[in-house]
């Protein structure tokens, strides 16, 4: 019965604290994307949706600079000061200084998408029209990370399946009636119906108390440098993905082979959504204990545990129902994704299990540098290890290419967390 009691204790413990908001928000945000998954392939036609997936992997490559990652730093020293006053004149901070990062990035990038030469001819006009979406999207996340430093998962929930919910329903409906024209609308109308919403949420949470303490200049040097940090070790690991993109267009030369690869390389995407759930919900307690590597170690361990066996089933299952998922989101005319799709699960399941909890809780507690190395190094590795495996095994060989990439740098995270736990108690 004491354990029985220790369950309903714990139970109630994180749901006091919002974590079944978070996961049902996820949750709920995953299956509307199933949504956009199935639809937005079959109403494109397949040359249209690979031309989409061109454009959308040269706007990424951009997007990893938005606001040089000054949003990372929100979360982070919200989280840690004590006022409501500090806190927020931390988020203001970082609100004004990434509009004025994000300024000067879309002047960059709007020079260069009139100037530069594409392989697809239509991506320029494309490129150019989505070209102010990232300032935007930053605006939206500042917002959004904001009230996850406040610890208003409730808000933080409604937010994000609000958003998710907006940017599905418009880019479906307006790309019916204007196909890639329609899909860039629907973009620019749900983010900024989101950040309406965001404001709202966040006057609430906030009350009538409108003052502000700004960080110091010190602070606010510790602030920029952290984005920045995070903004390189989070590019490094996001470029691998983008880098297959461009090497498959490189070396294939196939907007219909881009179809397929995005559509395999969704269920990335997919099975990931757990474990991305855990992490926004447990990433600020970690932070807390940013001192006591004991409780770290020992917490690390115990969600390890659970989340090696949780990804095992759920990875399993999304192999064996490779066929099923493909005709049910995208058709026939995509059956051949499959042995792709079931290679990417394997990569998936590393990614899940070796990287992401470890590389998030190091970043965490102040190992962000090591981080960024580890990134580095595996994002050039990756994209030797890629170029290689497209050249003789085209799609197939670019799955591959993550696997070996993923387990090994996950592997070599997870020692290293142990070794800064470990020292700390000696």
């Amino acid at each position: 019965m004491k354990r029985v009691d220790q369950v309903k204790n714990g139970i109630r413990l994180i749901k006091e604290k919002g974590f079944f908001h978070i996961i049902i928000s996820s949750s709920l945000v995953k299956v509307i994307s199933f949504i956009s998954a199935m639809f937005l392939p079959r109403v494109l036609s397949k040359t249209d949706y690979g031309v989409l997936v061109y454009v959308d992997n040269i706007r990424n490559y951009f997007l990893m600079f938005n606001a040089l990652g000054i949003t990372n730093a929100t979360l982070r020293y919200c989280v840690q000061e004590e006022s409501e006053e500090e806190k927020r004149g931390v988020f203001l901070y970082s609100l004004r200084k990434g509009l004025i990062i994000d300024l000067i990035l879309f002047i960059g990038s709007l020079i260069f998408f009139l100037c530069a030469d594409f392989q697809f001819q239509s991506s320029r006009l494309y490129l150019v029209l989505m070209s102010a979406l990232p300032i935007l999207v930053f605006i939206y996340e500042d917002l959004q990370l904001y009230l996850r430093a406040l610890f208003a998962n409730r808000e933080y929930s409604i937010l994000s399946f609000s958003y998710s919910a907006l940017m599905v329903i418009a880019q479906i409906v307006l790309a019916i009636t204007s196909g890639i024209l329609g899909i860039i609308g629907g973009r620019y109308i749900a983010v900024i119906i989101s950040i309406v919403v965001a404001i709202v949420l966040l006057k609430a949470v906030e009350g009538k108390n409108k003052k502000f303490i700004y960080p110091s200049k010190d602070k606010q040097k510790q602030i920029f440098k952290f984005g920045v940090v995070m903004m390189l070790t989070n590019m490094s690991s996001y470029v691998m993905q983008l880098n297959e993109t461009f090497i498959l267009s490189w070396v294939l030369n196939d907007e219909e082979d881009l179809a397929v690869y995005k559509v395999a390389a969704y269920i990335l995407t997919i099975s990931l959504f757990v474990m991305q759930a855990i992490i926004t919900f447990i990433f600020p307690y970690f932070i807390k204990h940013i001192d006591d590597k004991k409780w770290i170690w020992k917490n690390f361990k115990k969600l390890s545990a659970i989340n090696f066996g949780g990804m095992l089933i759920i990875h399993i299952i999304l192999i064996w129902c490779t066929p099923f998922i493909i005709w049910l989101l995208y058709g026939e005319k995509y059956y051949d994704a499959i042995p792709i799709m079931r290679i990417l699960l394997v990569a998936s399941f590393g990614q899940a299990v070796f990287r992401m909890l470890p590389g998030n809780i190091l970043a965490g507690i102040g190992e962000e540098k090591f981080n960024l190395r580890v990134n580095i190094i595996s994002m050039i590795v990756h994209f030797i290890i890629d170029y290689v495996c497209v050249s003789n095994y085209g799609l197939l060989g670019s799955a591959v290419a993550l696997i070996i990439v993923y387990y090994f740098s996950g592997i070599i995270m997870i020692l290293h967390l142990r070794n800064v736990c470990k020292k700390s108690q000696i």
